[in-house]
């Protein structure tokens, strides 16, 4: 009798420290209200630093779209420029801002007997209008809604080094505005890609 009553006391007493530890674990169990607001304070501000990654990343990939659009004006004009030495020597290629070139007249049409004059007029009306009637594309200046421009708020000068032409040596300059993001300003992200070259005398 004494064997089943010690035993039932040692059954007893593990009972109790069984439901000891159940209520312990019942309090330890879940998150407190501070723990989840701390989690998604934490949470938040790693997605805010993702997006402003995103930002910087997509702001990145336009500023090289764009560097590389310019560089195709310059390497189109240039070569246009090579093919028409003469023109390049009389200065026929100046342009001081490519936003006063009317591009709702149109170019001259070289296909046959076209001074240099004339040639130095279609290639600059090309390269700044674009190609055909309505919407012009691939154009650096964009006139109309429709029309399919290269560069974001684009502009072209070509000089004369020294203002001498007869060295063939120009200054070729292209501008751009970069997109805004948030609270950035359009006029201060502007940018410019400018290129000093000799074009050979005929």
């Amino acid at each position: 009798m004494k064997i089943v009553t010690t035993q039932l006391d040692r059954s007893l007493d593990t009972f109790a420290k069984d439901q000891q530890n159940n209520t312990s674990l019942k309090k330890q169990a879940g998150f407190s209200l501070i723990e989840i607001i701390v989690a998604a304070l934490i949470l938040s501000t790693s997605i805010l630093g993702v997006a402003g990654l995103q930002i910087i990343g997509m702001k990145g990939t336009q500023q090289s779209t764009m560097k590389t659009q310019a560089m195709g004006v310059v390497q189109n004009l240039t070569e246009r420029m090579r093919a028409n030495a003469k023109g390049v020597i009389a200065g026929r290629y100046s342009l001081n801002d490519s936003a006063l070139l009317n591009c709702a007249a149109k170019a001259p049409n070289c296909t046959v007997n076209c001074d240099e004059k004339n040639i130095a007029k279609k290639d600059l009306h090309n390269v700044v209008c674009g190609y055909g009637n309505t919407p012009k594309t691939a154009g650096v200046k964009v006139t109309k809604a429709d029309d399919i421009g290269i560069l974001i708020n684009g502009t072209l000068k070509v000089a004369c080094l020294a203002g001498d032409c007869s060295k063939g040596d120009v200054v070729i300059t292209v501008g751009w505005s970069e997109t805004a993001y948030g609270d950035e300003k359009v006029a201060a992200d502007s940018d410019s890609l400018t290129l000093t070259t000799r074009i050979a005398a005929p």
